[in-house]
């Protein structure tokens, strides 16, 4: 990615459009140079699709940002930024139970016991001790002829499975 960073620098000038905080790119720019552009957007927070325009893309169906997304030079560089950002904003499990619990501290102070409740169940999925489970139930039914026999031929097939013929209405032939 060093090398993609380099090649950023070089080859592409950089506009700050309207938007603060979100970089935009010019559309003569190299795919390298896009992907980082977009890459950075997604670090700082700016949704995937206003990312992808930044980028100098034109889908407006999103479908590009989520295809981009999973191009796994794309998804390394966004983990890499991300992990800068927090290093430099010194983030971590601690500071963040911390702040919670401060903020559960201030919800029961103002008598919002609703708010307490959020900030516990936070702190405790932060920690693992709570995962977002799913049940799955898987039913088996048994087959409508069991057997022992794995293979059948054609003939025994169409005996036992083709339709058979209707009777006549009414009894008359």
């Amino acid at each position: 990615m060093a090398a993609i960073k380099r090649k950023v620098k070089q080859r592409l000038r950089v506009d700050r459009p309207n938007r603060p905080g979100v970089r935009k790119i010019r559309d003569n720019a190299t795919t390298e140079g896009r992907w980082e552009i977009f890459a950075l957007n997604v670090a700082k927070g700016v949704s995937h699709g206003d990312a992808y325009a930044a980028a100098g893309y034109h889908d407006k169906s999103g479908a590009g940002a989520a295809k981009l997304m999973r191009k796994p030079e794309v998804a390394a560089r966004i983990s890499e930024l991300r992990a800068q950002i927090r290093a430099r904003m010194k983030i971590t499990v601690e500071t963040i139970v911390m702040d919670l619990q401060e903020d559960r501290a201030f919800a029961y102070r103002c008598a919002n016991p609703a708010a307490a409740i959020t900030a516990t169940m936070a702190i405790a999925k932060l920690l693992g001790l709570l995962v977002d489970k799913s049940e799955l139930s898987v039913v088996m039914k048994p087959a409508l002829a069991p057997t022992d026999r794995r293979e059948m031929t054609i003939e025994e097939w169409q005996a036992q499975w083709a339709p058979k013929a209707l009777p006549p209405p009414n009894g008359h032939a």
